[in-house]
């Protein structure tokens, strides 16, 4: 027997493909599955029934829906009422998000996408600045006296708690109520939720350990995995959390066990850190024998698949969620994001920012990168669609009053000079 599952799906009419998480103004779209011959089948979205019949002989199906809302989709596929989803298909339907710079406040490190995309969370001093995804506006920041420093901060409880990381502790904010409900005393220099939300793993700097947070109690526990941990990556399965610490190393750790399986060796003090989507790959950047360099390691082997000489300091990285681009940050000399082809480790396109790009995050349709520029004050959004990549981001006109400095490393552990 063949599950049923969903195969393609293209604008109706027109018949332009839409990739799964893709993004199109088309309110009709066509939905290709396949099957068992004869077997039923139902679409659903959000328990709605959008359409229904019986896979043809040769086992498939076209269907066409149409004036669909604005905003995004998941389409899922069962064989009746009663069974569970074999296949899903998610989408979004609007206009191109605007791009350009969006003034965050001083020293913007880190910035954080709620799972839908509509929402960036930019942690700055005294608060969290949101950013309508959809605009590219600000909407009303989240106060928080007791922020000073911070260098990101991760989701949990369907995006309505924050662990922002805050100088030398971890503060959890309730996003419903705007209140700090608990203060961690966990000095992180690195911040990621496991995928499946029960947990918030951090870079503990200065206990030389990886920090294991309950997001529901807020207890903790400490795995030594190296000196002065600091980028961390999550596969997308969940099953692995990579930590870069400066001894020119990754630790692999099981998210499940909590224990260290391996060593990847890099070579080099890590500056950068991005898993693919399957977790075959590893991406560290950093500097080599004086070389800036871009690296793609096996993880079940340690070896290196390609290096890349990148020329200039390399910092936040980033895979978009199909695997095929990798995109980089230069904050030296050069303040820019580059994309590179992640199978041959070609620069195909590169976009000029304003000062002191820091670190990235690629939008859920990987339409879009949002770019942290630490030196700006803003927040850059690119557009990542083929050939507008290689345009500049727009400027703020605002940024013409500002005194923009680079910011000393002291106030960052592991410094970023």
């Amino acid at each position: 027997m063949t599950l049923a599952s969903f195969i393609s799906c293209t604008t109706f009419p027109g018949g332009t493909p839409i990739p799964y998480g893709g993004t199109t103004q088309s309110k009709g779209i066509e939905l290709v599955g396949k099957g068992s011959p004869g077997a039923s089948y139902e679409i659903v979205e959000n328990s709605n029934v959008l359409a229904h019949g019986n896979f043809n002989r040769s086992g498939a199906f076209v269907e066409q829906l149409q004036n669909l809302p604005l905003g995004a989709h998941l389409f899922e596929l069962r064989e009746h009422a009663s069974a569970l989803p074999t296949s899903d298909w998610a989408l979004r339907i609007g206009n191109r998000r605007p791009i350009g710079s969006i003034l965050v406040g001083p020293s913007p490190w880190g910035l954080t996408l709620n799972e839908e995309g509509s929402r960036g969370y930019v942690p700055v001093g005294g608060k969290l600045q949101v950013i309508d995804t959809d605009t590219s506006t600000l909407l009303a920041p989240i106060n928080i006296p007791q922020l000073i420093n911070s260098w990101g901060m991760a989701l949990t409880q369907n995006g309505t708690r924050a662990f922002v990381l805050n100088n030398s502790d971890t503060l959890v904010v309730d996003l419903t109520t705007s209140k700090v409900i608990a203060t961690l005393p966990i000095h992180g220099t690195w911040i990621v939720p496991s995928r499946e939300g029960s947990k918030v793993f951090i870079s503990n700097y200065s206990l030389h350990a990886l920090a294991v947070v309950d997001s529901q109690s807020f207890l903790f526990s400490n795995i030594p995995v190296g000196q002065l941990p600091r980028q961390l990556a999550t596969s997308l399965d969940g099953n692995r959390v990579y930590v870069a610490y400066s001894s020119n190393a990754v630790a692999v750790v099981d998210a499940r066990t909590l224990v260290v399986l391996k060593q990847i060796h890099t070579g080099f003090p890590v500056y950068g850190l991005a898993v693919s989507p399957d977790g075959n790959h590893v991406y560290a950047a950093g500097t080599a024998d004086a070389q800036r360099i871009l690296v793609k390691f096996d993880t079940s082997t340690g070896s290196t698949i390609w290096t890349l000489n990148t020329g200039t300091g390399t910092r936040g990285l980033a895979v978009n969620h199909s695997g095929t681009r990798v995109y980089c940050c230069y904050r030296d000399q050069e303040s820019k994001v580059i994309t590179i082809d992640a199978l041959s480790s070609q620069v195909i396109a590169t976009t000029q920012l304003p000062v002191g790009p820091m670190s990235l995050e690629i939008s859920p349709d990987d339409q879009n990168a949002y770019v942290t520029c630490l030196d700006s004050h803003i927040v850059s959004v690119i557009d990542l669609v083929p050939g507008a990549s290689d345009a500049q981001a727009q400027a703020v006109s605002s940024l013409a009053d500002e005194d923009v400095k680079r910011i000393p490393k002291e106030l960052f552990p592991g410094g970023v000079d």
